[in-house]
């Protein structure tokens, strides 16, 4: 196992599929240069960060998060949580930075890890309790189908939202409605894990 920085590679926006492979698989990218996850060759040593290339490729992020793949294929917390989801297990170190980037960044939409992985603070779950209220009134209200891979009732929310003499944009309501789906669904798989 190599020293890795996670705290450095956490703090990256993107992670490539070769890093995301190697970090998760204890390996440090930056000693790693002969790993090529598309090769042909046998490399008995990077078998495991093959395999974990192969889940970030094949994941179905439009489906798994509710967004389009071009958002969140290459951002750390999301790779992390499908790999997580295909049965690999994540170094302590590093779910301890993610810990530690999430209650830094609370306003970012992020994926449930587990139960003994997370730790809510107070801010964290008032932005739950809201983002559940915005997806049920949009469900019953709007009959928005929180399954679908496009929003269609934003702008039929913004007139609404006018109309009560309250201006947001298109661009902001959707942004709140697929941080919604996306904790409905984290919420829905964790319940189906159990």
């Amino acid at each position: 196992m190599d020293f890795i920085d996670y705290r450095y590679w956490v703090a990256l926006d993107k992670w490539t599929v070769r890093e995301a492979a190697l970090l998760l698989d204890t390996k440090n990218p930056h000693l790693h240069p002969n790993f090529d996850y598309r090769s042909k060759a046998r490399q008995p040593e990077y078998e495991t960060a093959r395999q974990i290339a192969v889940v970030i490729k094949r994941t179905n992020w439009g489906r798994r998060y509710g967004i389009c793949k071009w958002e969140v294929k290459e951002d750390p917390i999301y790779i992390c949580d499908a790999v997580r989801r295909a049965g690999f297990r994540l170094p302590q170190s590093l779910i301890r930075e993610l810990a530690r980037l999430e209650s830094r960044d609370e306003l970012r939409a992020t994926p449930r890890f587990s139960k003994e992985d997370e730790s809510k603070s107070a801010a964290t779950k008032e932005r739950h309790a809201m983002l559940k209220l915005i997806i049920g009134l949009a469900m019953g209200g709007y009959r928005m189908d929180p399954d679908a891979p496009r929003n269609l009732h934003a702008k039929e929310m913004r007139i609404d939202l006018e109309r009560a003499g309250v201006s947001l944009d298109d661009a902001t309501i959707k942004k709140y409605l697929d941080e919604a789906r996306r904790l409905r669904r984290s919420i829905l798989d964790s319940a189906q894990s159990d």
